[in-house]
């Protein structure tokens, strides 16, 4: 088989960077769950068979933002097969878009590595054939996996054979045997299919022939019809030369009578332009008069709007001269309150500055004590927590006293001051402790003593029930050999035998009352213990709390100094309170007259100057002096306008010289193109006269025509009859071209459906033919096949290699019988026994021999490396220990390497090999 010597594990999973060396002996890979010790094992088997539990190969790689953009993962695999040394590697570099992986297989020599396979099948295939196995025997073989030794003997006899087929991979065949009906069932599915698609061979030959005699009348019609079409087509094209002339002169005769037409309509738009224009000159005419009488309403117009303009202008300085003369007033104004208020406002300001002064103190002096009140709620806060700590620590000690006062210890404890006092009450705890595991593992080992017993008792009650019933019924014949005894011997049989059996009744009922007590005395021990545990467990958080005490305490001393410091500065914020209301009382009473001060310096400050405001007084009267002057002359204009006229008899006047105004400008527009109507009038009635002679020379051109309106007629209709004849003909030959194309397909359809014919009865006779093999294998991978036979075989096989490790193990048992059911018998120096007869030690010794005798079956005898998986799981306290003596007394298996986290297993160790994560990532650390 093989020996493990060297694993190296890069960016695999949680291992970063590991390296081991496996050493001949048992290894022992121990460490927390979730610290990589499994991966260590997967690791193996990526190396020989690449095989991973992951998604995708990818998921293997360790992945780190340290690492980079590109991530190499690799495996390396040493070890020793024939005395032949070897190392695989296998792995896989991955950047952001892409992935390569690698295997390689070497052959060492002297230190020189001899490449012997590259690429992941070949190195597959090498390693089978180096190995003989591939990853399923490895899996079942090498690889003992959780529960597995438990479960052979503690699962019931039908889980067992499961197991047990399982390991022998006789499961595979049962899959096939229980996926074979589907497969035949799909086979005969597709028979039936195939026989319903075969027909008669004479029957298609027929359909062929048929229509190939079909497809050669048919042609022979349509070469034919094809003969008289193209006669047709010249006769057709010679009347078409004909028509073509006839249509030439019919296009020229159609030509001018359009023309002629299209003519006198010109002449008529000519005629209708010309009267437009004439409509539209006369209108003209009539405008130019009108327009005269409009051209003294338009000439008024500017002065009336000049007269509106300088009236409104004249009312807009004289209310500019009222509002300026109100703000000297109101200027005025605010200086004579600024002179009366400025020595009540400078009084103002000076109590301000105080105020502020004596508030600014008094912050400095509140800040301070805000501070006294912090520390104050801070000693309360304090102060509770050393109670509540204190509480606990009594509560602790309370009930530690009532724990240890069943054992009358109660008085060897004081009250919990210091660590000390805890590390006096974790000695006795922890001697009370020992004291009762003690006893319990005696009250335990006095349990299975007493059970052992009564599956003794009970098995030889058993034993005699059936030779004493038999006895009873026999006449003076013995039950076992039959041979002749007296009555009275035979009474005295009886007599033994039912002795017997009341005395082993009675002894087991001796037993039960035993076994009831010690039960009920095991379970006030566990309860005492449980409690003895809570107290060991709350030892370490008491110290915790001791610790913590101290500090507090310390801290409350500070706290009280801290705060007498800051009381004397209660009473001069008291004093500098009353000082503050005094000014702030006096401040009040000066508010109003500092208001009248700022607001009225504030105005005068936003007020305009008013020097410029009386500059501004004297431009406003001049102006109004020149707007007086207008208005006289616009008045001497017109007679009807006066200073005294009003806005909207004003406005109205305006609004009709302004409709006058636009009316004439309207029609000064209009008369604009007076002169170039006149033109116009001059060109349309010369454009007609010109067209009225165009028309007469079209008119003698029609009269003059040769064109026959019935000689074309009758050739149009010639050739209508022509060309029906002709697109029927073409049809016809176009229909039976088409039926030629059928036929043909026909013919082809025909062909091939024979041609499939024969495939389908090909195809039909070996899917018969395989049907019947399908039946005859399914028969051979039933449970009375070959599954029957292998395991006939596989059993006598397992039973003499487990044979061979109760020597090896210096077991006190010779033999195990495995029967059809997967029953387990033992044979001892007493005979035969029941599994469920032996203690939990030698089930779990039993157990260790039976399942490397399976890995011994399937690796042919040749077994020099096992992996173990967490063996312990699923074990009692017993057993487990047990199982470590077993391991610490085996040398019959070169190496064996087994993962667990129980600590326990360490005893049977040649070489320990510690797993621990560290931010995430696998360490090991080897210890031989």
């Amino acid at each position: 088989m093989m020996i493990f010597t060297r694993l190296e594990l890069k960016n695999f999973k949680s291992h970063a960077k590991t390296k081991l060396d496996f050493n001949p002996g048992i290894s022992l890979i121990i460490g927390e769950n979730g610290a990589g010790k499994s991966t260590i094992f997967e690791g193996i088997s990526f190396a020989l068979f690449k095989v991973y539990s992951t998604k995708t190969i990818s998921d293997l790689a360790r992945s780190n933002k340290n690492i980079g953009d590109k991530v190499e993962m690799m495996v390396k695999l040493s070890f020793i097969s024939n005395s032949i040394e070897y190392r695989v590697e296998r792995g896989v570099t991955l950047n952001k878009s892409s992935s390569k992986s690698t295997s390689n297989l070497f052959k060492i020599t002297n230190a020189k590595d001899e490449i012997i396979a590259s690429g992941n099948k070949e190195v597959d295939n090498e390693i089978e054939i180096i190995l003989s196995m591939d990853f399923s025997t490895f899996l079942n073989a090498i690889h003992i996996r959780q529960g597995e030794i438990a479960d052979l003997i503690d699962k019931t006899p039908a889980t067992r054979k499961k197991l047990i087929g399982k390991l022998l991979k006789l499961e595979e065949l049962e899959k096939a045997y229980d996926n074979l009906p589907r497969i035949i069932e799909d086979y005969k599915t597709r028979k039936a299919i195939l026989e319903d698609r075969i027909q008669a061979e004479s029957e298609l030959n027929f359909e062929l022939k048929k229509a190939k005699q079909e497809d050669f009348n048919l042609s022979e019609k349509n070469n034919a019809l094809k003969e008289d079409f193209e006669g047709l087509r010249g006769e057709i094209e010679e009347k078409n030369r004909e028509k073509e002339e006839l249509d030439k002169e019919k296009s020229e005769f159609e030509s001018l009578k359009l023309k002629f037409i299209h003519e006198n309509d010109n002449k008529n738009s000519l005629n209708k332009s010309k009267e437009e224009y004439f409509n539209k000159y006369n209108e003209i005419l009539r405008n130019e008069g009108e327009m005269n009488l409009l051209k003294s309403s338009s000439d008024k117009l500017p002065i009336y709007k000049a007269f509106k303009e300088s009236l409104l202008k004249l009312g807009k300085l004289k209310e500019d001269e009222k509002n300026n003369k109100e703000k000297i007033t109101e200027i005025e104004g605010y200086k004579s309150t600024i002179s009366d208020e400025k020595e009540n406002h400078e009084k103002y300001i000076s109590l301000e500055s105080e105020i502020n002064t004596f508030n600014n103190k008094k912050l400095e002096l509140s800040s301070e004590l805000k501070h006294i009140n912090e520390l104050e709620s801070e000693r309360k806060d304090l102060i509770r927590d050393i109670d509540q700590y204190n509480k606990d620590l009594n509560d602790f000690f309370n009930n530690s006293r009532d724990v240890l006062s069943k054992f009358e210890l109660d008085d060897k404890i004081d009250s919990i001051k210091t660590n000390d006092d805890l590390n006096k009450l974790d000695a006795i705890v922890e001697n009370l402790r020992t004291n009762l595991r003690g006893e319990i593992d005696k009250t335990d080992n006095d349990l299975e003593i007493l059970k052992k017993e009564s599956i003794s008792l009970k098995q030889e009650i058993k034993s005699l029930d059936e030779p004493l019933s038999d006895i009873k019924k026999v006449e003076n014949k013995c039950p076992v050999c039959q041979s002749d005894i007296s009555k009275d011997k035979k009474n005295e049989l009886i007599d033994i035998y039912q002795t017997t059996i009341s005395n082993d009744t009675n002894r087991i009922d001796e037993i039960n009352e035993i076994f009831d007590k010690l039960n009920k005395e095991k379970a006030l021990k566990d309860a005492d213990l449980a409690k003895l545990d809570s107290i060991k467990t709350k030892i370490y958080q008491n110290k915790h709390i001791v610790v913590d005490l101290d500090k507090f305490n310390k801290t409350l001393e500070r706290l009280n100094t801290k705060i007498n410091e800051l009381q004397d500065k209660k009473e001069e914020l008291d004093n500098l309170d009353k000082i503050i209301e005094s000014k702030n009382a006096e401040f009040i009473k000066l508010e109003s007259n500092n208001k009248k001060y700022l607001d009225a310096h504030t105005l005068l400050k936003s007020a305009p100057d008013e020097s410029k405001i009386k500059d501004d007084l004297y431009s406003i009267s001049g102006n109004i002096k020149l707007e007086d002057d207008k208005l006289k002359e616009f008045i001497s204009l017109d007679s009807q306008l006066s200073l005294d006229i009003s806005e909207e008899d004003l406005d109205e006047s305006i609004n009709k010289l302004s409709e006058k105004d636009n009316k004439y400008h309207i029609l000064l527009g209009s008369i604009k193109g007076k002169a170039e109507y006149e033109e116009k009038l001059k060109i349309k009635k010369e454009e007609i006269e010109s067209k009225e002679k165009e028309i007469k020379e079209i008119k003698n051109a029609i009269d003059t025509s040769t064109y026959n309106e019935e000689r074309y007629k009758n050739m149009n209709i010639l050739l209508d009859r022509l060309n029906n004849r002709f697109n029927s003909l073409s049809q016809e030959i176009a229909v039976n071209t088409n039926n030629l194309k059928t036929y043909k397909a026909k013919i082809k359809e025909i062909e091939e459906i024979i041609e499939i014919n024969r495939k389908n009865k090909e195809e039909y006779d070996a899917v018969k033919e395989y049907c019947s093999l399908l039946e005859d294998l399914r028969t051979f991978y039933s449970k009375d096949g070959i599954q029957k036979d292998l395991r006939s075989q596989s059993k006598p096989l397992i039973q003499k290699y487990t044979r061979e490790f109760f020597e090896k193990f210096n077991f006190n048992y010779s033999d195990l019988i495995l029967d059809d059911e997967y029953n387990i018998s033992i044979y001892g120096p007493e005979g035969e026994a029941n599994i469920n007869m032996v203690s939990g030690g030698e089930k779990i010794a039993i157990a260790l021999a039976l399942r490397l005798a399976i890995t011994q079956a399937m690796s042919k005898g040749n077994i020099e490396t096992i992996l173990l998986d967490e063996p312990t799981i699923h074990l009692d306290s017993f057993r487990r220990q047990e199982l470590i003596n077993v391991l610490r007394s085996m040398s019959v298996i070169p190496q064996m390497l087994i993962v667990t986290h129980d600590s326990e297993l360490e005893n049977a160790a040649d070489t320990l090999i510690r797993v621990k994560k560290e931010d995430g990532i696998s360490k090991v650390e080897l210890n031989s």
